[in-house]
């Protein structure tokens, strides 16, 4: 009989997924000697002989195999007909096994008599022990971590069947993970491997067959950052308007930068706002004496460029621009700041702030619990309709039991204001708590129940005026407060009832004050200021004490105390107006 068909044995073993496989042995395949005949992983072993000239198999025997479980055996000869055993059928010159078994037996004999003979075995292979596992990745991007310990000297894992494996893939620093890719153990992943379309990791699976995985990575653009450590040292810098972004971006993230510190190092413009009603600035932002212009628009609450903060502190800043909201508590600064007690130092605010539609909108601050605000500055507008209440420099202090707001050496010097209702406040409208206000003043007012209007002390010709009071110079908002009275643009200014002690010089004959009570006789001078401006002038001697000095040179001696010159007589200290003073 012509052969039907060859098999090769090493093509069995290379196939990864077990199946039906076919090992057929012809005429010319069957020699040798003994009582059994094995070829492709099939033998057969017989009672009592095997006549390989003849290809007779005497006296019964058994098939078996190491390449799964018989499903069919096919045995064509000369005369196979006593052949029998469970599962056998067939006639003289063919019969078949049909079943299930890795030994199938049979009895009797095969003759082939010299002749063809033919066996056909259908085989089902049996599932692998053991699978092989291969990872690939590029070694500059990342590597992979196996559960799997028995690796191979080729660098792969021989794995036993069903076993659960996990793989995790390991950027390197510069790269992340972006996905698996899944082959056979023979692709190197250049023109083969599918993508598994999924991003798990650490990755689990099953070894159910031989199977390659390789772990994509790619280069990661790095994000943006500020410059500096966030230090009080070396502060976060804000240098640009992205910068701004970014810090508006990282708290809307649920960064709050809690004790850390920014610095503006140059003028920005922005049209972003930080903060979140959930996500709040609670770090110190140090404009270092530089300005912010700000156009935002917005129909929620709090529209302003810190929108919402928690205990913030910001200081030595100028803020500029337009602001228009719709929503209540709009700020020049800040919109809304929680329990924690808001900082602003040396803050001043030139906005344009259009807030028609509801309440509480503040120059500087459109609602707190707990606030300090010291050498601050509002010279902006403030418009908004005639029914609805705004606060100078604070829209609406809490009421909230406890709580507090103290404004110190600060000015209310605003541009334009459209008043609102009688709820307004110059300074800041408020329902509770205690609020302060020390050394404050302004040019409009609101109401008349916070601070005082500024009322200037200048000096007359050839005379100089100081206030002697311990100086606090907040650069930003142009304020130099002395405890009780400020210059404010180069200006000396105190209000009415104002105690305030001055240094004077430029006069040989004493001072007089064109509104208010100056008093004393040297330096420092008491100036108690009334409701009006102030301007301080030279004294002019009298003729009686001229002529009291021409007259009488013995008894009368001209003496210069503290820059006035004074005359002493008869043990008795006069100015030249002829006032004794002593």
């Amino acid at each position: 009989m012509k052969k039907l068909f060859t098999f090769l044995f090493a093509a069995l073993m290379s196939v990864s997924m077990f199946g039906a496989t076919t090992v057929t042995w012809n005429t010319n395949d069957i020699t040798g000697s003994g009582k059994s005949f094995t070829k492709d992983g099939v033998t057969i072993t017989v009672a009592y002989d095997i006549n390989f000239e003849q290809k007779n198999f005497e006296g019964g025997g058994t098939f078996t195999t190491t390449l799964g479980n018989f499903t069919k055996i096919e045995v064509t000869a000369d005369d196979v007909y006593t052949v029998s055993g469970d599962g056998w059928s067939g006639d003289i010159a063919k019969k078949t096994w049909t079943g299930n078994a890795s030994s199938v037996s049979f009895t009797d004999n095969i003759y082939g008599n010299g002749g063809d003979i033919t066996f056909v075995f259908t085989i089902e292979a049996s599932a692998p022990t053991t699978y092989t596992l291969k990872l690939v990745t590029d070694p500059e991007k990342g590597s992979i971590v196996v559960t799997v310990i028995n690796a191979n000297q080729d660098g792969t894992y021989t794995v036993p069947a069903n076993t659960e494996v996990t793989i995790h893939a390991i950027p390197n620093e510069g790269y992340e993970f972006t996905g698996w890719k899944e082959g056979n153990t023979l692709c190197d992943f250049t023109e083969c491997g599918v993508d598994l379309n999924t991003n798990d990791n650490p990755l689990k699976f099953t070894m159910t067959k031989d199977v390659a995985y390789k772990a994509e990575f790619a280069a990661v653009t790095p994000e943006p950052d500020f410059a500096g450590e966030g230090t009080e040292a070396s502060p976060f810098l804000i240098a640009t308007a992205d910068d701004w972004n970014l810090l508006a971006t990282r708290v809307s993230e649920g960064n709050t930068y809690s004790g850390e510190y920014f610095q503006l190092t140059d003028n920005i413009a922005i049209s972003t706002m930080v903060g979140l009603s959930d996500h709040n600035f609670n770090g110190t932002f140090d404009g270092a004496g530089h300005t912010i212009t700000a156009t935002l628009s917005s129909d929620a609450d709090c529209c302003a460029p810190f929108a919402y903060t928690y205990g913030a502190t910001i200081k030595n800043l100028h803020v500029t621009g337009t602001l228009t909201a719709t929503g209540t508590h709009a700020g020049g600064v800040v919109g809304r700041n929680g329990a924690a007690s808001l900082t602003l130092i040396n803050v001043s605010s030139s906005m344009t702030i259009i807030a028609n539609a509801t309440n509480s909108n503040g120059g500087l601050v459109g609602y707190t619990i707990n606030a300090t605000l010291s050498g601050c500055a509002f010279t902006g507008k403030l418009l908004t309709e005639q029914n609805r209440r705004l606060g100078g420099m604070v829209g609406w202090k809490s009421n909230t039991t406890g709580s507090y707001l103290t404004i110190t050496d600060c000015v209310f010097d605003p541009e334009e204001v459209t008043i609102g209702n009688s709820g307004s406040k110059t300074f800041a409208a408020y329902g509770g708590g205690t609020v302060t206000f020390t050394n404050c003043y302004y040019t409009q007012a609101i109401s008349a129940d916070q601070g005082k209007q500024m009322r200037a002390i200048t000096a007359g010709e050839g005379v100089l005026v100081l206030n002697t009071g311990s100086a606090t110079i907040y650069n930003v908002s142009g304020i130099t407060s002395y405890g009780t009275g400020i210059s404010y643009d180069n200006v000396l200014y105190g209000g009415n009832g104002d105690e305030i002690s001055l240094n004077l010089s430029g006069s040989d004959y004493g001072y007089e004050a064109s509104t208010g009570t100056l008093s004393g006789t040297e330096n420092p001078y008491k100036l108690t200021m009334a409701d009006a401006d102030c301007q301080i002038t030279k004294l002019a001697p009298t003729p009686t004490a001229v002529e009291n000095v021409q007259t009488n040179p013995v008894q009368a001696t001209k003496i210069l105390r503290d820059g006035m010159l004074l005359i002493v007589r008869d043990g008795k200290l006069f100015n030249l107006t002829g006032a004794q003073v002593r």
